[in-house]
């Protein structure tokens, strides 16, 4: 870490009068990001000790962690990283958009998405306990950022789709800019936004084709924001409870009861159009995504599964 006039004046200032070495706080400060002043006194309470002063560091960020718990964090990204037959997904929160457009949240965004695509990660709790790469774990290393960027910071959700055949593909709103210096990884800039979508399609048919369409459906599942993929895949209660409110309402019609039995299956089927991917009208046009993939299963000669999707958003 390059240091500037000002910072060199502040090493002198906080090491005036004391006995820590001025080169042990800017190499404490490289290790662990802290402030000049916290590098000082953990170099203090530690005996001038570096390796004791960045655990100390670390556990007073932890502690300074669990009084950020109750805060609301309600900004944040999701990032995707996508290749040919996988792709992996995550929501990171955070309390400002400021930290949210920072390089430092962005690259560790960045960092967890290709965490998760590594360990093909679905389950939120497991992923937090794994490895970093660096001898910590995924919650302690979230943990750390929190004691530099002065915001909680909270993993919300991870995915991770794969096809044996197939494709995967994906998009995400690019809302939120990248900053110059934001991808780790790469020499790619990554997209973060509020709003993104996986695809999974199983298919023999032509990559660049299968990607293609697999696009054009995440961009409709980010804007219409289906519940389910396929009316069997729909929770159970909450479809009973949807037929038993329209049933209540048509009740009140007085209507004959093979009319009111007509009524009640035109509405449920309108409620499916309204939640259920395959039986969305795509983008609002007037044909169906069930029949959108059947009419690129005949342009391809082969067929198309539509196996899964992942939709994350963040509502500030």
């Amino acid at each position: 870490m390059m240091l500037h006039k000002k910072d060199i004046e502040e090493l002198w200032r906080v090491t005036k009068m004391s006995n820590i070495n001025i080169n042990d706080i800017k190499i404490l400060r490289d290790k662990t990001s802290a402030g000049m002043s916290d590098c000082k006194e953990a170099l203090k309470q530690c005996g001038g000790d570096i390796e004791s002063a960045a655990k100390y560091l670390r556990e007073k960020g932890l502690s300074n962690a669990q009084k950020k718990i109750d805060k609301e964090a309600k900004e944040g990204v999701i990032i995707a990283h996508i290749e040919e037959k996988s792709a992996a997904m995550v929501a990171l929160n955070c309390e400002s958009d400021f930290v949210a457009r920072s390089s430092r949240f962005q690259v560790l965004a960045e960092k967890l998405v290709l965490l998760a695509h590594r360990n093909n990660s679905n389950d939120l709790d497991s992923f937090k306990r794994s490895d970093d790469n660096v001898n910590s774990s995924i919650e302690e290393t979230i943990m750390n950022e929190v004691m530099v960027l002065k915001e909680k910071i909270n993993l919300s959700e991870i995915c991770y789709l794969d096809v044996k055949d197939g494709v995967v593909a994906g998009y995400v709103h690019s809302s939120i800019p990248s900053s110059e210096d934001a991808s780790f990884y790469g020499n790619v800039p990554p997209i973060f936004g509020k709003i993104g979508a996986l695809v999974a399609l199983e298919s023999k048919g032509d990559k660049e084709k299968l990607k293609a369409l697999g696009k054009q459906l995440a961009i409709h599942i980010a804007s219409m924001k289906p519940k389910a993929l396929s009316v069997d895949h729909l929770d159970q209660k909450e479809l009973e409870s949807e037929r038993l409110k329209i049933t209540e309402d048509v009740k009140k019609l007085g209507k004959p009861e093979k009319v009111m039995e007509n009524i009640i299956s035109g509405r449920i089927a309108k409620y499916y159009e309204e939640v259920v991917l395959l039986e969305q009208f795509f983008l609002g046009e007037k044909i169906k995504v069930a029949d959108l993939i059947k009419l690129s299963e005949a342009e391809l000669n082969c067929t198309i599964n539509l196996v899964d999707y992942k939709l994350f958003t963040i509502c500030s």
